[in-house]
């Protein structure tokens, strides 16, 4: 079913039909799935903003690897860039090329447009096609936790697929101390992964059973965690030994899956006509190398201290800029040099007078404008963050913002797939970028 990646194989595992009874979206999954004893299915839901969202699908996809499993990845649904109802769901597969992703794996990956009918797209046909209600037993890793009060973690995609989820909480011991650490919520990869066999899943339910919820449609019924089709309500706050794993250079999940995780060919294209247009350079000429920025400032004034103003506690504009003249030094000093003189900002700042800092940084600096490129007219609300997602990836260089998910992403796109340097800026107090 799977082949190591690297190893030469004459299949195609981006043809997903031996695994559809349908061979396309049918009105039930139940009824799609492959009923062949070597197929089975794992799956989880999006609920933590994009970037960490991505990082779900990369665990999700990692964990059915270690399990011989197919994921079925979910699309990402909003939350930083407004309501489903307004905005929509976004398809894994319109922003990551999967069949690219697959072969370089040697593994199936689905997602769950191919297996069911969303139910959006009953309302889009005017009833051409179907999509009915199916309950399901998930295992839920967010009703432990201590901000969940005993509920599992709410997510808009299982609406989308009209699933009628009854969650059991995993145990207490599989939490990365075991249950010792009180209050921890990060969970061992490899005890989820234990679910996938049948003792460990029978232990885990007849610890669990009675603290099994009820359906979400409100009809009182229980029902075990499916064994065909694995799901849970959360992937993201789990590790193989710690936690947040990702900023440990030993963690797997970039090197094995992530690094194959690659822009659709559209979406390049599109961010490359983008930057075509920024830097003047004409369609066929090569775009210029630059250096990418990525300032994440708006949200993060949570995680200062109350007593420090935000100001104070950011990064400046000038510490983005020592590290940015750091990078194109060690560009410069590279055996085949690179003199990445234009710099490209992205930031979730809308304060106009931050913006005016930037620009006097020097007439090097600037950023594309989506209002000017009028980038939600055309092609709707997520594409401001997921065309800045692609343009820092695309720098010879990048520095970022220390503990930022979309920075490190980012630097290690830039790093793993140009050969680029990185560098990410810390804050939290006056002066800490200080080096």
């Amino acid at each position: 079913m799977s082949a190591r990646p690297g190893l030469l194989s004459q299949k195609d595992f981006s043809n997903n039909s031996e695994l559809l009874n349908n061979q396309t979206a049918a009105p039930r999954f139940q009824d799609n799935l492959s009923n062949s004893p070597e197929h089975k299915f794992i799956t989880a839901w999006p609920s933590s903003g994009w970037t960490n969202d991505v990082i779900s699908a990369i665990y999700l996809i990692y964990m059915a690897s270690l399990m011989d499993r197919i994921p079925i990845i979910p699309p990402f649904t909003p939350s930083h860039v407004g309501s489903i109802g307004e905005v929509g769901p976004l398809e894994f597969g319109d922003v990551f090329d999967v069949p690219r992703l697959a072969n370089e794996l040697g593994m199936h990956i689905l997602e769950w447009h191919e297996v069911k009918h969303p139910s959006l797209a009953v309302h889009m046909t005017e009833g051409g096609v179907r999509s009915e209600v199916e309950n399901i037993g998930c295992w839920s890793t967010w009703a432990s936790s201590p901000f969940s009060n005993g509920q599992p973690r709410h997510s808009e995609a299982p609406g989308l697929y009209n699933l009628d989820i009854s969650y059991t909480p995993v145990p207490d011991s599989f939490t990365l101390s075991e249950g010792y650490k009180k209050g921890q919520y990060y969970l061992s990869l490899w005890s989820l992964v234990s679910l996938a066999y049948r003792g460990t899943r029978e232990w885990a339910y007849g610890l669990q059973s009675p603290k099994t919820l009820p359906l979400a449609s409100g009809t009182g019924e229980r029902i075990a965690p499916d064994e065909k089709l694995l799901c849970f309500d959360l992937l993201y706050y789990i590790g193989l030994a710690n936690e947040e794993e990702w900023w440990k250079d030993y963690a797997p999940y970039w090197p094995k899956i992530g690094v194959h995780l690659h822009w659709t060919p559209r979406l390049l294209e599109l961010a490359e006509g983008y930057l075509r247009r920024h830097f003047k350079v004409k369609n066929g000429e090569t775009i210029p190398p630059f250096i990418s920025v990525h300032v994440r400032r708006a949200d993060f004034a949570g995680w200062c201290p109350s007593n420090m103003n935000s100001e104070a506690c950011f990064a400046s504009t000038g510490d983005y800029a020592k590290r940015v003249q750091e990078v194109q030094t060690l560009l410069r000093a590279q055996s085949i040099p690179i003199d990445a003189r234009a710099v490209l900002v992205t930031s979730d700042e809308r304060d106009p007078e931050w913006w005016e800092e930037i620009s006097e940084l020097g007439p090097g600096w600037t950023w594309v404008d989506h209002g000017t490129e009028k980038t939600v007219e055309k092609y709707g609300k997520w594409y401001p963050v997921v065309l800045d997602a692609v343009f820092q990836s695309l720098g010879a260089g990048f520095v970022g913002t220390d503990r930022s998910t979309m920075s490190l992403l980012s630097q290690l796109r830039v790093e793993s797939w140009h050969n680029g340097i990185g560098a990410l800026v810390r804050w939290g107090s006056p002066n800490a970028d200080a080096h």
